[in-house]
């Protein structure tokens, strides 16, 4: 499943951000979730801790997350904070389509 992401994602709205993206998944976080990042334009810690969520969500569900298409001041902003060493970020959906399917879901 791909999700995609457009615009700021911040406080106030990281919790519109929350309600929406688990709307999408509803009950489906065992299957893998693509998160397509190619329209989001910034990114706070509040995000950055949502998306973490999301990802521990995916995981404890024996899932598999990845993100893909992190315009490069958004993909600074993980590596500065070394989230790109804790999630699997890709450049394009192709990518992480192929690395989801080649991972292992965990505890597998």
């Amino acid at each position: 499943m791909v999700v995609s992401v457009f615009g700021r994602v911040l406080l106030p709205r990281t919790e519109v951000f929350s309600d929406w993206i688990s709307a999408e998944v509803g009950d489906r976080w065992a299957e893998p979730v693509l998160l397509d990042c190619t329209g989001m334009t910034y990114i706070n810690s509040a995000g950055l801790r949502e998306i973490l969520t999301f990802a521990r969500r995916s995981a404890e569900h024996g899932g598999r997350f990845a993100l893909f298409g992190l315009v490069r001041s958004v993909r600074r902003t993980f590596e500065v904070v070394g989230f790109d060493q804790m999630l699997d970020i890709h450049e394009s959906a192709d990518e992480a389509r192929a690395a989801i399917l080649r991972s292992e879901p965990p505890g597998a």
